[in-house]
């Protein structure tokens, strides 16, 4: 038995659309776009939140000048950015060093705690604790008037009485000055002769006992005394 070469076989072409090399696909556009927009709209929303919130700190920020300070709390977008999704004017309610200073704090703090629309239970607290501050103020400001009250009693008191000694001593002055002169005292009855009252005439002097009088050439004897009538 004979072997005879051995022939390779060519293999049949494959059917009519098998084993043909298939077209790639292009991406699907959708899926990355549906994203975008979920991320969009989720920083629009942040958008809106953050300016609604610093509208409203800045608000009570105002009302509440130096005895206000702000806060905030944050959360990342999808972008990266943080926007401000809440926040908070913390307030200075520690009492002034007067009872004026007092009561201005605590008008204050009510109308930072007032300002928006929608008070929350915090604004609630703080406009609570201004009512109690001014409470506070107008107590020691009625303490203030009640002391310089009677501090002006007193100085009008001593005012008074010194006006009044015043006007006294001024009126003894002229009493004193119109009062007649006291009368020279007496002598005694058995010293020298008085003076003379003023007004009165001077007696004579007394006629020696024997005194003769010439009367018509004749001579009459005359007492030793002689009245004499003006």
């Amino acid at each position: 038995m004979s072997i005879g070469p051995l022939t390779a076989k060519p293999n049949p072409p494959p059917p009519a659309g098998e084993g043909a090399a298939r077209p790639a696909r292009a991406p699907s556009a959708s899926a990355p776009a549906a994203g975008d927009a979920r991320a969009q709209a989720q920083i629009d929303q942040l958008k809106a939140r953050d300016a609604s919130v610093r509208q409203r700190e800045q608000a009570r920020l105002a009302a509440a000048g130096e005895l206000g300070a702000a806060s905030y709390t944050y959360e990342r977008g999808p972008n990266g950015v943080n926007y401000a999704v809440a926040g908070q004017v913390r307030l200075n309610t520690a009492p002034g060093r007067t009872p004026q200073e007092t009561l201005a704090r605590a008008r204050t703090i009510e109308a930072a705690a007032t300002t928006p629309a929608d008070s929350s239970g915090a604004d609630s607290v703080a406009a609570t604790q201004a009512l109690q501050l001014a409470q506070q103020a107008r107590a020691e400001l009625a303490i203030e008037r009640a002391a310089r009250a009677r501090e002006q009693a007193a100085d009008d008191a001593a005012r008074a009485a010194q006006a009044a000694a015043l006007a006294e001593a001024s009126a003894a002055v002229p009493a004193a000055a119109a009062a007649p002169a006291a009368p020279a005292p007496a002598p005694a009855a058995d010293g020298p002769a008085a003076a003379a009252t003023p007004g009165a005439v001077p007696a004579a002097p007394a006629a020696p006992a024997q005194a003769v009088k010439q009367h018509y050439g004749t001579s009459v004897a005359v007492s030793p005394t002689i009245s004499i009538y003006a």
